[in-house]
Parts: C-alpha cells; structure tokens; sequence
C-alpha cells in the first residue's frame, strides 16, 4: 500500500491580499502541508495538500487568526509517491 497526500478546501473571508498571504502563511505552517494555493473566482478557497495533517489544526488555526473558515472538502489522493 502507497502512500497518499490529503487535500483538504476550506471556504474562508479574505478581503485583501495582506489577509490572503497570511492564510497561506498560517496553512504553510502546519506539519504535513507542503503546497497551499488560493482558488476560485474571489481567492475565497483555500488549498492545504500535505501528508499526514491533521485537518482540524489547520481550521482552528485559521479560525484563531483569520476568523471565518469553513472546510468544503477532504480528499486522500491514492498515487504512490517516490521516496
């Protein structure tokens, strides 16, 4: 059995670029995450791929320092990694 990254989309309300590059900073932060990226028309989707992260801390530290966050998806991507 391989090994897999989990995927996990959060809704979150980010008015400004400065509060933008702060998730990313929050969610890069986190043991596990190794790409954060923003999606969706707004930039109101915040992408956490990572192996073996604990989703939850990643919501409550966005919840304490950004505020609104709400977790859309959770996915494990099945592909065998190298290494």
């Amino acid at each position: 059995m391989g090994k897999y990254l989990l995927k996990i989309v959060l809704k979150v309300v980010l008015h400004s670029d400065n509060r933008r590059y702060e998730a990313m900073e929050i969610a890069a932060a986190v043991d596990g995450v190794t790409l954060v990226a923003l999606e969706g028309e707004e930039k109101d989707r915040l992408v956490a791929i990572g192996d073996q992260f604990d989703p939850i801390d990643l919501i409550c530290a966005i919840r304490k320092k950004i505020g609104y966050a709400e977790l859309i998806t959770v996915e494990k991507d099945h592909t065998v990694r190298n290494g």
